[in-house]
């Protein structure tokens, strides 16, 4: 953990367990992070987020939107929204704590993947 300072609100991510892709979370100025899993949005000690994985810093945050971020953390947890692989999962949670378009980039991958496997099987068979 020594590549983030206290006090700074960070995008991270770690292998996920099962894996095949990353868990996203926020690394939050106290050093736990919030995250969104399978049941709903938590805020975990950095130890229990990285499972004993690595843990990659994507991106730190601009600090004059750090107020902003955590007002959507509390509103996140006090209305928590059900985990969806395909439009509420891990990334698109980070995204829009973080104040961004809610996305995901490794389902917007999937998503890319199966278009090109498609066109190819339809020009294929064509």
């Amino acid at each position: 953990m020594t590549f983030i300072n206290p006090g700074v609100i960070c995008e991270i991510t770690r292998p996920k367990l099962s894996g095949v892709g990353e868990h996203a979370g926020v690394f939050l100025p106290d050093g736990r992070v919030v995250h969104h899993g399978q049941e709903g949005p938590r805020v975990d000690s950095f130890e229990a987020f990285a499972q004993g994985r690595d843990v990659k810093l994507v991106r730190r945050t601009d600090p004059s939107k750090h107020w902003q971020i955590m007002g959507r953390i509390q509103s996140s947890l006090r209305r928590p929204q059900a985990y969806r692989l395909f439009d509420n999962n891990c990334e698109h949670f980070v995204s829009e704590i973080l104040g961004e378009k809610k996305e995901s980039r490794q389902v917007n991958g999937l998503a890319v993947v199966g278009l090109i496997a498609a066109s190819f099987f339809v020009f294929r068979t064509a």
